[in-house]
């Protein structure tokens, strides 16, 4: 959790100290448990908070509260992050993890936040609550127009049985006039929450003073709770007059001369130099004081009866209300400004808040271990997929440090990566590496030059990239944490220019150096793509990342886990194991789901159903899913042109194997109208195969066969997504329909070859040329140019094929079988009536994991709530 606890809990009211007003709680009570929208909206002092506490606690049992204390600064990322972990105890059935969520929130289009708000409203709607009531205390602290387009959202289609309830100082820009139009809003203003007399005789009465001093100081003021409290409590100590005259002072003058200034020195000091907290806990008030007696003191605030909160928690806390913390500050300022900012540090030193440890220290002018603070906490944020939030804490720097520092460069440059922002990462990084070098820091500048070779390679700049990779190489005394990273970065360009062994010799070598205890983010950082797949040698690698990065991952780290399940997927559908790959991206994609949907997989997996559609012939789904690839990119110009021709050749391909050559005849048009500057070094040649594919499905062998055999040579270095394959058994089924079963043979053999198993069985290059090449290479006379075993391959690979062509037979399934051995038990447990908490308490689990076995049983079930899963194994089990 990256927010104070107190941000979750309602205060708690101090003995005595609140005063029963029957006609407004019974309102209140009433409106909570019918209205869609509370509204309580008054200036400050008027006791919104204090008011809407009092009477969340005495709800009816079953009755759902999650409150959340709004702050200067919060925006929509962060007060989701407070909601979800507020609406925990009732065990809400996320079908996406609110982590991602959050994530997401933080730089989604205003489309993308609406689809947000629809993910929560169905959540909330299937929580197994009687009725669920979500506050938002002290809304005017937040400026963010997401939330408020959010809550919009939100109040139009929350279900009957959920109640938002607001407090704020001002009214919020929210589409309240459709809410009062149609009865959906309670509003309690200024003049439901000012006391009237009869209740200031009950509050003078009780602070043992003449009741009829109330008429006075409600007229004085105006029924102000604050300056009541104020007042009756100078009343009582003999610190002011009947008349009160002092109440017409501004309140932050009062506040100094009839509060502060009435303390003695020992606490007065005390507050003035917390103020800089939010919440006051003994350990967090004595580390930022001084002064060895923190607990006493907060003891002595609380039964003064000053304007402070109560919650509970490891520690007592204590949060001051902003009418005495901002009087306290300014008389900080005017009297001790000079400690003001060692107090901030101090503050920062101990605070869990990065966003509020990084504002104090800009505060105090700490600049640099500011920016310390935002490179420790950079690698955790992007490891959870918030890189969002690390570009919001780059912003709240002073912009002549934005643009000087090579520290916030080099954070920015990273925070780049995840979203394949390569122009961004590749200034920043090239930034970074120049300003570290000026400053001798040679290390950091070897890794942003290291990290850059990403942004370089992905805007196809390989020249520049492999000089920069060698020269980072040959470079003594390397940093020993870049050297998988460096290897990763050789695997790709390997790839892209040659040899043909490169890709699988450097991830051994990466996979040699890339300790598993050295985490999950650093895996994930390192995964392979599949684009090589059909490089020699690469299957037994690539299946040692996936079974050390799914060990690495466990149930705790998704992200790594989705990519390892989708790299296993493409493995097996290259080796002909369709049956193993299919459950293998099933599993990507449960996770994918439960992600809320990762850019970086977004590829793979569209990319994986276009093959699998192209197997099976289905040309329409080849259309729809290579279609999304190409515009996946087209939205993307940094990535158009490196990538943009990659994927229209192969939704070309596929789409012609799948039987329908008028879409690839289109998407051959298209690639030929793309420029190839800055391709990919295989497409040329890629190109060429694709033309003579097209040739010989027109019946011209003379104009397919040059096309195809000249491009075999070169296609051996830089082979890629089995492209070399493809032209040898098409190259192969020309030469046999000109009579040519030798020079035939010569094509195909080292493809058939491949297929066996001590080799790694691959056959995915050759099975991508389409069941009908394939049958008729099966079927043909080849006059023993090819011995039984290697026909034997052929004439399995026609049966297969055809076999997914064949529609499959109506089984059918019981859903419960679909459950894994988990699952079940963890779905037993929630018919016995456990909450999460306790499920993971019993199976040694995380919380987070069992909420993704929750959301994977109402998913496989097609049910929406934990209850309808508990009926149904009950009815299963009688």
């Amino acid at each position: 959790m990256s927010f104070a606890r107190t941000k979750l809990q309602p205060p708690r009211p101090r003995a005595g100290a609140l005063l029963e007003r029957p006609a407004l709680q019974r309102r209140l009570r009433e409106a909570l448990l019918a209205q869609r929208l509370v509204l309580l909206c008054a200036p400050a002092g008027y006791g919104k908070t204090a008011t809407l506490a009092q009477q969340a606690q005495s709800l009816p049992d079953g009755t759902a509260l999650a409150w959340i204390a709004a702050d200067e600064g919060d925006e929509l990322p962060q007060l989701l992050e407070c909601l979800a972990a507020a609406l925990e105890p009732w065990d809400p059935p996320w079908r996406v993890a609110p982590e991602a969520l959050v994530a997401a929130a933080g730089d989604a289009s205003p489309r993308e936040r609406l689809a947000l708000a629809d993910a929560l409203i169905n959540t909330l709607d299937a929580c197994e609550v009687e009725h669920g009531v979500i506050v938002v205390d002290d809304l005017h602290r937040v400026a963010d127009p997401a939330v408020y387009a959010f809550l919009d959202h939100l109040l139009e289609r929350l279900t009957p049985r959920w109640t938002l309830a607001l407090t704020s100082r001002f009214e919020p820009p929210l589409a309240l006039a459709r809410l009062r139009a149609a009865g959906d809003v309670a509003e309690f203003r200024q003049a439901d929450l000012r006391f009237g007399t009869d209740e200031a005789r009950s509050l003078v009465a009780g602070a043992g003073l003449d009741a009829t001093l109330a008429d006075t100081l409600v007229q004085r003021t105006d029924g102000w709770a604050a300056g009541l409290r104020l007042a009756v409590n100078a009343l009582r100590e003999g610190r002011a007059a009947a008349s009160t005259g002092g109440l017409e002072r501004p309140w932050l003058d009062f506040l100094g001369a009839e509060v502060i200034d009435r303390l003695d020195d020992e606490l007065r000091d005390f507050l003035l130099r917390t103020s800089v907290l939010p919440e006051l806990t003994p350990s967090r008030a004595a580390a930022v004081s001084g002064h060895p007696h923190a607990a006493r003191l907060l003891d002595e605030v609380a039964r003064h009866g000053l304007f402070v909160t109560l919650h509970d928690g490891a520690e007592p806390t204590l949060r001051l209300h902003d009418l005495l913390r901002e009087a306290l500050e300014q008389r900080l300022q005017r009297e001790h400004a000079g400690e003001l900012p060692q107090l901030l540090l101090r503050a920062a030193a101990g605070e869990p808040d990065v966003r509020r440890r990084i504002g104090w220290l800009l505060r105090a002018g700490a600049h640099d271990e500011a920016q310390r603070a935002l490179a420790e906490a950079a690698p955790g944020l992007l490891a959870a997929g918030d890189s969002a939030r690390v570009l919001r804490l780059i912003e709240g720097f002073p912009p002549p440090l934005r643009e000087a520092s090579p520290l916030l460069a080099y954070v920015r440059g990273l925070a780049a990566w995840p979203r394949f922002e390569w122009l961004v990462m590749d200034r920043a990084l090239a930034q970074a590496a120049a300003g570290f070098e000026r400053a001798g820091q040679a290390a950091l500048a070897r890794r942003s030059r290291a990290w850059r070779i990403v942004a370089v390679a992905g805007l196809g700049r390989l020249d520049e990239a492999h000089a920069e990779l060698a020269a980072l190489t040959a470079a003594p005394g390397g940093d020993p944490d870049l050297q998988p990273h460096l290897h990763l970065m050789a695997f790709w360009l390997g790839g892209a220019s040659g040899p043909a062994d490169a890709p699988a010799r450097q991830l051994r070598a990466m996979l040699d150096v890339l300790d598993p205890g050295a985490g999950a983010p650093l895996w994930y950082r390192c995964a392979p793509h599949f684009m090589f797949i059909g490089r020699p040698g690469l299957l037994a690698p690539l299946q040692r990342y996936v079974d050390t990065a799914l060990a690495v991952a466990g149930d705790s780290h998704v992200p790594l886990r989705a990519a390892a399940q989708a790299l296993r997927a493409w493995a097996l559908l290259w080796q002909g194991r369709l049956d193993a790959a299919d459950e293998a991206m099933a599993g990507a994609r449960d996770d994918d789901r439960w992600l809320g949907g990762q850019r970086s997989l977004r590829i793979p997996v569209l990319g994986y159903d276009a093959a699998r559609a192209s197997l099976a012939g289905d040309a329409e789904a080849v259309r729809r899913h290579g279609g999304a690839m190409i515009d996946d990119v087209d939205q993307d110009p940094a990535r158009r042109p490196a990538w943009r021709g990659v994927y229209l050749m192969m939704s070309a391909r596929m789409s012609l194997a799948a039987g329908d050559a008028d879409h690839a005849r289109a998407l051959q048009r298209e690639l030929q109208a793309t420029p190839g500057e800055r391709e990919w070094p295989f497409m040329p040649h890629a190109r060429r195969v694709l033309d003579g594919a097209l040739a010989l499905h027109d019946g011209d062998v003379d104009a397919a066969l040059p096309l195809l055999e000249d491009a075999i040579a070169p296609l051996a270095d830089v082979e890629t997504f089995g492209v070399e394959a493809s032209a040898r058994v098409l190259a192969a089924l020309a030469r046999l329909r000109r009579g040519e079963a030798a020079a035939a043979a010569a094509w195909l053999r080292p493809v058939i070859a491949r297929a066996d198993p001590a080799a790694g069985s691959e056959v995915g290059g050759a099975w991508f040329t389409g069941r009908d090449v394939i049958a008729e290479l099966a079927s043909a006379p080849w006059g023993g140019q090819l011995d039984a075993a290697e026909l034997a391959h052929l004439l399995d690979w026609r049966r297969r094929l055809d076999a997914l062509a064949a529609p499959a037979p109506a089984v059918a399934a019981d859903a419960g079988d679909t459950l894994s051995a988990r699952e079940r038990e963890v779905l037993e447990r929630i018919a016995a009536g456990d909450s999460n908490k306790l499920i993971a308490r019993a199976f040694d689990l995380s919380p987070h994991t069992v909420k993704r076995h929750v959301a994977n049983i109402l998913d496989k079930l097609a049910l929406n709530s934990r209850g309808e899963a508990a009926a149904w194994w009950r009815q299963r089990t009688l």
